[in-house]
């Protein structure tokens, strides 16, 4: 990078910024924001088995209630 100079640095890093922008959204957002929403399928899944694992009926209904609450949130957060 010696050969660069302080408006070559200047173009790169405004080059940078904007590749981390697409449609206005922010694409490192964007990633952690699939990430949560991967991550509440993952524990969906999970809280589901646990519900057909249980004989106790009220953590069944627990297990079942709470990925449900989760739903509004996944939607929320979709990102189109």
């Amino acid at each position: 990078m010696s050969g660069l100079t302080r408006i070559d640095l200047g173009l790169r890093a405004q080059n940078s910024i904007n590749n981390n922008f697409i449609g206005g959204i922010d694409v490192t957002i964007g990633v952690k924001v699939n990430q949560v929403l991967a991550s509440l399928e993952s524990a969906t899944a999970e809280l589901k088995t646990f519900a057909l694992d249980t004989q106790d009926k009220t953590l069944r209904r627990c297990f079942l209630i709470i990925p449900n609450s989760w739903r509004r949130l996944k939607t929320e957060l979709r990102v189109e």
